[in-house]
């Protein structure tokens, strides 16, 4: 079943050349009557609705479709749009259209969105990897949780009627597809939410999975990184997520990946430099675990000896993992809220 916003169109959909002004251009009634209004819809010198617009990178069709729809909705008495001030126009146009994660549509469908549980699906590739501190952090927002576990069913819902997917971690490899065939219905699962819009987040395996479905490379690294290691985040453009200079997290793995299209890296460790990454302002991918619980350390431990027991340069012993101290598990999962917070 699709919602109502399913044809929206995403931002990575914008073509660096289309500006608010072009499409504008296209549209005789709707140029006329923003320019009655005054509207500086070229983003010339003074600021403007279109301004705005450009600045928040959102697609200009879909600004013009809300126009288009806003200027046909009766007006009331008290307001007149061949003389109302930009400002006028601005205000009313809040009570038809909602922004989110640089996204318009219908104010109805913010209201229905808001009234109703967030819907998040998760992606659980091993009995033994599960949500960690994340799952928390959906009970306290009376999240709606469905699953596809894919050592049991690897039946997807439809992409659209999600409100957030997490794509959790693993020990196989994102290059498995000849062994593991869902694989590859999951990468098209993820692209597909992607491209609607809708907030994605993977972790370990999970972003190796998201940055595979959009095209990036994943590989052996040139060292494995198991246990508690440091992490440095990196300086980001303006709207990207900050993590701190340095932070500890919870590391498994051996393959790492290159930044998919679009993404801008967060984070690096002394093992790998793509440690976390964003793309635009609701898809995340984090090689590191932030979500992690001594209880999920003990099931990697658990399901992982052999891994630990062959060692390396950046492999810490079963003891080390387990000698964590309460503090280092606390301020890991406070950061992985704050990172869900804005999704």
């Amino acid at each position: 079943m699709n919602t109502p916003n399913d044809s929206l169109t995403p931002r990575a959909n914008i073509r660096p050349e289309q500006t608010v002004a072009e499409t504008v251009l296209r549209h005789p009634q709707l140029r006329e009557k923003l320019e009655q209004l005054g509207v500086d819809y070229c983003c010339g010198g003074k600021r403007s609705l279109a301004d705005a617009i450009q600045c928040a990178h959102l697609d200009p069709t879909e600004v013009v479709r809300a126009l288009e729809q806003a200027l046909q909705q009766p007006r009331p008495a008290a307001t007149d749009w061949t003389t109302a001030s930009v400002t006028a126009l601005e205000a009313d146009l809040h009570e038809h259209i909602h922004l989110e994660n640089n996204v318009l549509f219908p104010a109805s469908v913010a209201q229905e969105r808001q009234s109703r549980p967030m819907r998040a699906h998760i992606l659980q590739h091993v009995p033994f990897e599960g949500l960690g501190s994340i799952e928390p952090w959906l009970t306290a927002r009376r999240a709606r949780v469905t699953w596809t576990r894919f050592f049991e069913d690897p039946s997807l819902p439809e992409a659209a009627d999600l409100d957030l997917l997490i794509a959790l971690g693993g020990p196989m490899s994102v290059n498995d597809e000849d062994l593991l065939p869902w694989l590859r219905a999951e990468k098209r699962f993820i692209a597909r939410a992607i491209a609607l819009g809708r907030p994605v987040l993977g972790i370990c395996l999970g972003a190796q999975l998201i940055a595979s479905a959009l095209g990036a490379r994943v590989y052996p690294g040139p060292h494995k990184e198991i246990g508690w290691h440091p992490v440095f985040g990196s300086r980001t453009a303006p709207g990207g997520f900050a993590f701190p200079d340095e932070f500890l997290a919870f590391h498994w793995h051996g393959e790492t990946f290159d930044l998919p299209p679009g993404a801008v890296c967060l984070a690096r460790s002394a093992a790998c430099r793509h440690q976390a990454f964003q793309i635009g302002r609701n898809v995340f991918g984090l090689q590191f675990h932030v979500e992690t619980t001594p209880a999920s350390v003990a099931s990697l431990i658990e399901h992982g000896r052999d891994e630990l027991a062959a060692g390396g340069a950046h492999v810490q012993t079963e003891d080390t993992l387990r000698d964590a101290p309460p503090q280092t598990y606390s301020a890991a999962n406070v950061l992985m809220a704050r990172l869900l917070d804005v999704l």
